[in-house]
């Protein structure tokens, strides 16, 4: 469902999915050329607090060295409040960055923005038609699946024949261990770096080959795409070789906002819907063997209640006990069934609750209000049941820091150990050899 989407023409409902419109976006073009003439800064910032956004015309004119710049706070900001609109049109959006060409520029040189906008759970039909209603406002390369990448990397991985000398090694494992963190800071979307025998050239025309020169790898998400204020990767670093493919990795352990096959202790978990479609959310804090319950998980319970039914929780018993009954006056406890899950509640394409994201139910939940006059804590605690996807282990989620995914067991940032070059890894979540 959207949270922000835009308004025009008196629109109250988003004409990609119907829900309701929370936040109502103007696409202008005549202020932001104003703004842009002028170099306004404090007019930008106006016009992005009232939410309206530039076109697309107005956008490209607006991050040319002749505009404010596209490494300047409001080239960026303003293609980051871009980026937030384009993926409050679906929660099956996972990721969106305005990017440019792979070339490098020189002062006065022109160019143009393109979204790249990375799907999930999407089929062709479902993906062709966000592309085109993103269309409708800013230009976007084809919306692809984040598991969709080109076959390139696969279909070389299955070359033999390729072997390095010892030489090549060293000079790759050096040129690695020298620029690898560098590199891995200054390119948000390279997500692994490795060495290889040899490069390929021409993949995606009719006369793809391979050659035989020892050279570092950098897998990137979206090839010949960069963010608009980042610079291309260097031909050759060190005398080594550069060759840029597709390719992403993914840890085994996923992160908070994924869903788990078992859960786990600091996983984001959600109450039920409201009649928005939306629903209260929080972390699993913890597990406890309950007697009367058995395994339960804990939480705060302004993660799996809303705010109005806290405040008559708070007014009535302070405390509800729902295996008991001792349900407030105004709650109906037959027809209220307070499940708990994680990630969050999923909805089928019919429009029915589905379960698989069902983990428990609460079973019990206090909300008292402190109070300094009379000494008093104030509790906010909720114990629910599991019932599905128990957990197994004492590990935690992955953890997400400025966009890099950290294992659970942390990071491993000192210089890798590429004594077999050809087959080492330093990918940029883990920051460790693999």
């Amino acid at each position: 469902m959207c949270f922000e989407v835009w308004s025009n023409a008196g629109e109250s409902r988003c004409p990609v999915c119907r829900a309701n419109i929370d936040v109502a976006y103007i696409f202008e073009g005549w202020s932001w050329s104003t703004c842009i003439k002028t170099k306004n800064e404090e007019m930008a910032y106006d016009l992005l607090e009232s939410k309206t956004l530039p076109d697309m015309k107005s956008l490209n004119d607006l991050c040319q060295d002749d505009g404010f710049g596209r490494k300047s706070t409001v080239a960026i900001d303003t293609c980051k409040k871009i980026c937030l609109f384009i993926k409050s049109l679906s929660t099956n959006i996972v990721d969106v960055w305005a990017a440019r060409n792979a070339v490098t520029l020189t002062p006065g040189d022109t160019f143009e923005i393109r979204f790249v906008v990375i799907t999930e759970n999407l089929n062709e039909e479902s993906r062709k038609e966000l592309e085109n209603f993103i269309q409708s406002h800013y230009d976007t390369l084809p919306l692809r699946d984040c598991d969709h990448l080109s076959l390139e990397e696969t279909q070389l991985t299955m070359k033999g024949g390729y072997k390095l000398r010892e030489d090549d090694q060293n000079s790759i494992k050096a040129c690695i261990s020298l620029h690898a963190e560098r590199l891995l800071q200054k390119h948000t979307y390279l997500s692994v770096i490795s060495g290889c025998p040899f490069r390929s050239v021409g993949f995606d025309t009719n006369n793809p080959e391979t050659v035989p020169t020892p050279c570092i790898v950098l897998n990137v998400q979206y090839k010949g795409y960069i963010p608009i204020d980042e610079e291309p990767f260097e031909r050759k670093y060190d005398g080594v070789q550069v060759d840029v493919r597709e390719d992403i990795f993914v840890l085994f352990n996923y992160t908070a906002k994924e869903r788990h096959d078992n859960v786990k202790a600091g996983c984001l978990i959600s109450g039920e819907t409201d009649e928005r479609e939306k629903c209260p959310k929080g972390t699993l804090g913890g597990f406890v063997n309950h007697p009367d319950y058995g395994l339960c998980g804990i939480s705060c319970s302004h993660a799996l209640l809303w705010p109005n039914e806290l405040v008559q929780l708070a007014d009535d018993s302070q405390e509800i006990n729902w295996s008991r009954s001792t349900f407030p006056a105004r709650r109906n406890g037959d027809t209220w069934q307070g499940n708990v899950y994680q990630p969050s509640k999923v909805e089928t394409n019919e429009g029915d609750a589905a379960d698989d994201n069902k983990i428990g139910r609460l079973v019990k939940v206090i909300y008292r209000r402190g109070s300094n006059e009379m000494d008093q804590c104030g509790i906010d605690a909720a114990l629910f049941q599991l019932s599905n996807r128990l957990p197994n282990s004492s590990d935690f989620p992955a953890v997400r820091v400025a966009g890099e995914d950290i294992p659970p067991e942390g990071t491993n940032i000192d210089s890798p150990d590429l004594s077999t070059a050809d087959k080492s890894i330093l990918s940029k979540t883990s920051k460790q050899t693999l």
